[in-house]
């Protein structure tokens, strides 16, 4: 827990949806649209990289589950579950958002694509990749079967 953090000492406990021992899911106070939740980590975590496996396999199952309460809640027409690291943090603290959205709603995140660079370059962008990827499931915290990390895209 961080002295400062927002998260940490958190106020207004009636926008609480949901808590356990390992994360907390809120209403979120700058939300994109109406019944945005944010699940924090109750331990203070920047970014995704600093979760434990575990930590994070939960707030994602937690997220599937409160993205089906929100869709009933709202009659959402889909959702966006979404993370952002390094600069495009708003808060220092791990957050996951789990967006409703709607037919005509005017969120933005639609990312423009580039054009597909080509097998040749998108075979060394995986291999600039792969030097840093641990595939051995104890180094994941047993929860991914290395086979899992070489399937088709």
């Amino acid at each position: 827990m961080k002295k400062d953090c927002v998260f940490c000492n958190l106020k207004g406990k009636e926008v609480i949806v949901y808590k356990d021992n390992k994360c907390i899911g809120l209403i979120s106070k700058a939300p994109l649209n109406k019944h945005h939740v944010i699940i924090i980590p109750r331990n203070h975590y920047i970014s995704s990289q600093q979760v434990p496996n575990t930590l994070f396999a939960h707030m994602f199952i937690l997220a599937k589950k409160i993205a089906t309460a929100i869709t009933k809640a709202c009659k959402a027409d889909g959702i966006t579950i979404i993370h952002d690291d390094g600069i495009f943090k708003t808060r220092e603290h791990f957050t996951l958002h789990i967006i409703p959205r709607f037919k005509n709603d005017k969120i933005g995140g639609h990312y423009k694509r580039a054009k597909d660079p080509g097998l040749k370059l998108r075979s060394e962008y995986a291999k600039d990749i792969k030097k840093y990827v641990k595939n051995h499931p104890s180094e994941m915290g047993g929860m991914i079967p290395s086979a899992s990390l070489s399937g088709g895209f």
